[in-house]
């Protein structure tokens, strides 16, 4: 199977779609035309998504059951990306216990760096980038220290943010 389907509420629907390892939140309020909201990468295949009110219950067939607390989920927001040249991810995602972040920097620049924030909006780990060139770049963050969750990583360029993505942790 191919697509996996939640309805969260009468107009929230969550789609696993396999084929692509993504996850996928719509406003479904037409049914009939439904609206993406989100996109999570999801490098995992998922045998089955449920919701039981608060938490959207994953299953994989190598890492068994991972639960997502759906507002927690939902409220963490990318920064838009500022410069189409800009370009930020990270592989593997969902990760444990480390993951390289790629990203790109078209200007030279006294300070680059990456913050990476929890759930909740607060700086658990700063990688400082002192050896990037003009271009794509990778450094590997290692979170052997954090719990498990969705984490927010945020490309500074001289202190201003200019993007910012989601990843994963899976312990």
């Amino acid at each position: 199977m191919d697509l996996l389907c939640c309805n969260l509420s009468g107009t929230d629907l969550v789609i696993a779609d396999n084929r692509s390892n993504r996850i996928l939140t719509y406003d479904a309020t037409d049914i009939t035309n439904p609206i993406l909201q989100d996109e999570f990468r999801w490098n995992l295949q998922t045998s089955s998504i449920d919701f039981d009110g608060e938490n959207l219950i994953l299953n994989n067939w190598v890492n068994g059951i991972t639960e997502l607390d759906w507002n927690q989920f939902l409220s963490v927001n990318e920064l838009p990306i500022i410069n189409k040249d800009i370009f930020l991810t990270n592989f593997p995602n969902p990760f444990n216990p480390e993951t390289k972040i790629s990203f790109s920097v078209t200007q030279n620049s006294d300070f680059v760096n990456l913050d990476i924030y929890n759930i909740r909006g607060q700086k658990v780990d700063q990688l400082e980038i002192t050896n990037y060139e003009l271009g794509i770049n990778e450094v590997t963050w290692d979170a052997k220290k954090f719990a498990s969750g969705i984490y927010m990583y945020q490309l500074k360029v001289d202190g201003k943010a200019i993007a910012s993505k989601k990843c994963l942790l899976l312990k």
